[in-house]
């Protein structure tokens, strides 16, 4: 008896393991093509590590919306001052350049516009394979130049400890078995007159069947020669997660009683949206595109009389002359409402 129950516990522990995250590029690494949106959301606590960690972030406020674009590094700006880079990504203001290998992601530099940061002994940020208990740790060194500014020398390091897994509980519901995987580093930066020294800590929730973090809180302290220390705190989570779990990636059919379904798709989309409406009987028809603050910004079908069956309509959220984002599109179908979240985002370039 008492050697079944051994292996009755040693089943339930190979389980458990078997359900937590391993991190691998072909599974999470970064990879071109692909759009990130995130949700900006109030800083919560970090919560504790270790085994069977419940994390409840149900209360978080939206604060906006953050979206990376992620390309080969051949198509970001600023591309030819890092030729060992191979993806980079664009966040819209700057591009982040990586190598990405099947052992190693790498951060190379990051280019503005206005400034280049080159790391020639890179910043090691993941290692794969990658899962609970694991840590690795490195030391960098590179320059930055910025303009008429002249040049800087940084130096720093960084550790990387999976230091964590458990139950992740978001505003749309539970994610169980993630792992989080917590990155501290520093940089300092000399210029001849001064010195920065930016301290960032970073804790990243992965789940098995999704290749980026589906939340991220970014904690960064930075003190400089001649300025107070200024301290910023960041929170994200994951539009890409929300959508997959409410299958709004593809064209599902969303009934609103028997007699009133309809769809909306692609989503995200880059422009052309299609709204497909079907009813059992005669009924007045309209739909309208609105703003996260509902402030109305086109109207897409008109109260429009339409007869029993399927009905399809096109229209452009580019007209509206909106930016990317997260949008709403309200449908009337005759005494019955929908609200379907839209999001706007061009294509990876």
């Amino acid at each position: 008896m008492k050697k079944i129950s051994l292996i009755i516990i040693c089943f339930i522990a190979i389980l458990q393991i078997q359900a937590q995250p391993t991190l691998l590029r072909e599974t999470h690494g970064l990879r071109a093509g692909d759009i990130h949106i995130n949700r900006i959301v109030n800083f919560p606590d970090k919560g504790k590590a270790g085994k069977d960690v419940i994390w409840d972030f149900s209360e978080l406020k939206e604060e906006g919306t953050k979206i990376s674009y992620i390309k080969e590094a051949e198509d970001g700006e600023g591309a030819d001052n890092y030729p060992t880079a191979n993806i980079t990504i664009d966040d819209g203001k700057n591009n982040f350049f990586y190598d990405v290998s099947d052992k190693y992601l790498k951060y190379v530099g990051l280019y503005t516009g206005k400034s280049i940061i080159y790391f020639n002994e890179p910043i090691i940020r993941m290692q794969y394979p990658f899962s609970f208990g694991q840590s690795i740790s490195n030391e960098f060194r590179g320059e930055g130049m910025y303009g008429i500014q002249g040049l800087s020398n940084i130096s720093g390091e960084i550790s990387v400890n999976a230091d964590a897994y458990g139950t992740l509980i978001l505003p749309n519901g539970i994610i169980k078995n993630a792992l989080r995987v917590k990155t501290q580093s520093r940089i300092l930066e000399v210029v001849f007159c001064g010195y920065t020294e930016t301290i960032t800590t970073k804790y990243l929730w992965y789940i098995q069947n999704e290749r980026y973090p589906v939340f991220a809180l970014l904690e960064t302290e930075s003190r400089s020669s001649n300025s107070e220390p200024q301290i910023s705190k960041k929170a994200y989570y994951s539009e890409k997660v929300l959508a997959s779990r409410n299958k709004s990636t593809t064209a599902v059919e969303e009934y609103l009683d028997e007699n009133h379904a309809y769809q909306v798709y692609p989503n995200p989309t880059n422009d052309k949206v299609t709204i497909n409406i079907n009813m059992a009987k005669k009924e007045n028809i309209s739909a309208s595109l609105y703003d996260m603050n509902g402030r109305k910004l086109k109207s897409v079908i008109n109260n429009q009389k339409a007869n029993k069956g399927s009905h399809t309509f096109n229209f452009s959220m580019r007209s509206a002359n909106i930016p990317d984002g997260i949008y709403f599109i309200k449908i009337n179908m005759g005494n019955k409402k929908a609200v379907k979240r839209i999001i706007l985002a061009r294509a990876s370039r």
